[in-house]
């Protein structure tokens, strides 16, 4: 990621804020990474070391938040509080039973599995962004062949959604409800059918289950995370692609963003038909697959697995490192090649003639020789290098 798609990025995110605070936050981490450059770290390791925008983004929206509501309550007198209580009770019974723009229109059971099943549905509700957290339940975004958005979820006394549409965004959230046996059992599909067409955001967190986006839709920025479980993307995404599985496989094809940032802990990654901007990958424990991707730089780092590359290529540099497992090119480019193993073999077959710098510490290296354009450095400690 360079510096204007990390300042981009970052904008997005923090849009709630007033303008001038906006604009002073970025010009602080403009200046942060233009200090970074000056010190003699390239625009792209700049970048990086001044941290993740989600993450900024998060510490600067919600601590605050978080600190000053407890500062509140800790303010309160017992009285207060009692009666905030029985009026938050009074407007929660009567938010529910209005019924107009943004509200809930109808709440209706339908067939599911374990607990009592709910439809929520909104008409006429102009949704533009979607926020979901869904506890342990399959998160399925869905294509509504009648154009109304409906939200389909089982619920039981300690499995309650909370479902409600504030200024374009529709959200869902999983409440936590105590129980004498606190015990996390797979729960059923939390599906949501939405009209085919382009939303600005998504942002989906499940802590155990897998997630799933199809082909129909089309979102600005995709944010996905999921605890344990896979993530499977389809859809088209324009500007920022983040997701990040902690246990479990992420599936990605046909998307676009211009910032494309893919992690998984303990499970592999596969990408395929793709044409992103800058792209990055990270997986501790997994291997990692692309065919047919074009992208304007690409940056891979694998602990444990192989790395396969067919039909790769990249308008700027391709860094590839692996700590354990191969890695293997086949009929891929990239202005420039670094590529760093540490215990396995790196093969393959790269489209126009390179500069080579190889080496093996501990195995043999057939290289072109006498080549001429940009630089190829391969280095293995464990295992040999042939490229033809």
């Amino acid at each position: 990621m360079n510096k204007e798609q990390f300042l981009a990025s970052l904008r997005a995110r923090l849009i709630g804020l007033p303008q001038a605070d906006l604009e002073r936050t970025l010009q602080y981490y403009r200046e942060m990474i233009d200090d970074r450059i000056e010190e003699g770290m390239s625009e792209y390791q700049a970048v990086a070391d001044v941290g993740n925008p989600a993450e900024l983004a998060a510490a600067i929206l919600y601590k605050p938040v978080k600190q000053t509501a407890l500062r509140g309550r800790e303010g309160m007198s017992h009285g207060k509080r009692v009666a905030l209580t029985i009026c938050a009770v009074v407007l929660a019974i009567c938010g529910a039973l209005l019924v107009g723009n943004g509200t809930i229109h109808a709440v209706a059971a339908f067939s599911g599995g374990s607990g009592a099943a709910k439809e929520y549905t909104f008409a006429n509700s102009g949704i533009t962004a979607l926020e979901i957290e869904s506890g342990a339940a399959d998160v399925k975004l869905l294509p509504a062949a009648d154009g109304v958005c409906r939200v389909q979820c089982a619920e039981s006394a300690t499995r309650k959604y909370k479902v409600w549409l504030n200024e374009g965004t529709l959200h869902v959230e999983r409440q936590n409800k105590w129980s004498l046996f606190p015990i996390s059992l797979k729960e059923d599909s939390l599906n949501i059918y939405l009209p085919e067409r382009e939303y600005h955001s998504l942002w989906i967190k499940s802590s155990s289950g897998g997630i799933s986006v199809p082909a129909d839709f089309r979102f600005g920025v995709a944010i996905v995370g999921a605890s344990s479980g896979g993530i499977g993307f389809a859809a088209e995404v324009t500007e920022e692609m983040n997701l990040q599985a902690t246990s479990g496989g992420i599936a990605v094809s046909g998307a676009s963003p211009s910032y494309l940032f893919v992690s998984t802990s303990s499970g592999g990654i596969a990408m395929a038909d793709m044409r992103p901007g800058s792209v990055s990958i990270s997986a501790s424990s997994g291997g990692v697959r692309l065919d047919n991707l074009r992208c304007s730089d690409l940056s891979a780092k694998l602990s444990s697995g192989s790395i396969r590359f067919s039909d790769v290529i990249a308008g700027g540099p391709m860094t590839l490192t692996c700590t354990s497992g191969s890695i293997k090119l086949d009929d891929c480019d990239a202005a420039e090649l670094r590529i760093n193993c540490t215990s396995g073999s790196v093969s393959g077959h790269l489209l126009t003639p390179k500069i080579y710098n190889a080496s093996a510490t501990s195995g043999s290296v057939h290289v072109p020789s006498g080549g001429s354009g940009g630089i190829c450095e391969v280095h293995t400690s464990s295992g040999s290098i042939r490229f033809d």
